[in-house]
């Protein structure tokens, strides 16, 4: 079953807002999204592509964050995603993207940027 990500309340990102290196391709022809479509890698490259996210962060603090994903059948099963936090190490996990739409990455201390 699919279904439209319902908005969560706090920092919302969008894959526009991210820094894009490599190839990608815009599609919306999954329901499954936050904004207007999504992006992704046609099967290419094989994990040359990056798209990295620089939040806002109001206050410092405990975060949860969770991938927003259009799940299909046709989408890999260990996509590596890293989540760096100035003064942590990184946490690179293995996200299966063909039946999870809303995975949770996990909790992270994040600091106001610059400070």
């Amino acid at each position: 079953m699919l279904r439209r990500a319902r908005v969560q309340p706090g920092i919302v990102l969008d894959d526009t807002d991210a820094k894009q290196t490599g190839h990608w391709s815009e599609s919306v022809s999954s329901v499954w999204r936050v904004g207007r479509g999504y992006f992704h890698d046609g099967n290419a490259g094989k994990g040359e592509s990056t798209a990295v996210f620089m939040p806002d962060i109001p206050a410092a603090g405990d975060y949860e964050i969770i991938l927003f994903n259009a799940p299909n059948p046709n989408r890999a099963s260990n996509v590596p995603v890293t989540v760096s936090v100035p003064g942590q190490p990184a946490k690179t996990l293995k996200v299966d993207q063909k039946s999870k739409g809303e995975i949770l990455l996990g909790k992270f201390k994040l600091p106001i940027p610059g400070m």
